[in-house]
């Protein structure tokens, strides 16, 4: 059997949508293969895509609520519970309540940041020039293309 991106298969992925296809269709299909690849680095250290969101928003914020949480990653208050209560399961995360009828805040545990320190680390080296085939300069340049579509995107805008 083939490995998706090698061979035949590769063949047959870069011909789906055609030789004319738009560079949005052609931003899909590498976020498939790029979404692939960051599963593997995430599957390693036992977490998935959204829960590494989860933890490096609370690393990287103050006094985070879970409502707080899902604001800033765009998912639904209900889903983010879910996430907060497994990686608290986890003890990956605690909740302290600030006080009776307060939200409470949410914070990470040390072997929550232990496990942050190893993934961040595992995605550093995955996102080199060796994974992407990319410059530093030609990384610099589609960083800034892609925050300038992700915002045109966003706010139904295409104007440059």
């Amino acid at each position: 059997m083939t490995e998706p991106g090698t061979g035949e298969s590769a063949d047959v992925e870069s011909r789906v949508g055609g030789s004319g296809a738009g560079v949005l269709w052609r931003l899909v299909r590498t976020s498939h293969v790029v979404r692939r690849q960051f599963t593997a680095v995430f599957d390693a250290h036992g977490i998935t895509g959204p829960q590494f969101g989860v933890l490096s928003a609370v690393a990287d914020g103050d006094d985070l609520s879970s409502a707080d949480l899902a604001r800033a990653l765009g998912v639904r208050p209900q889903t983010m519970t879910g996430m907060v209560d497994a990686l608290t399961d986890a003890a990956y995360l605690s909740r302290t309540a600030t006080g009776r009828g307060r939200r409470a805040v949410i914070t990470l545990t040390d072997r929550g940041s232990e496990l942050l320190a190893r993934a961040r680390a595992d995605l550093g080296s995955f996102d080199s020039a060796t994974t992407t085939g990319l410059r530093p300069e030609d990384t610099a340049v589609l960083g800034e293309l892609l925050d300038r579509l992700e915002r045109a995107m966003e706010h139904g805008s295409g104007d440059p």
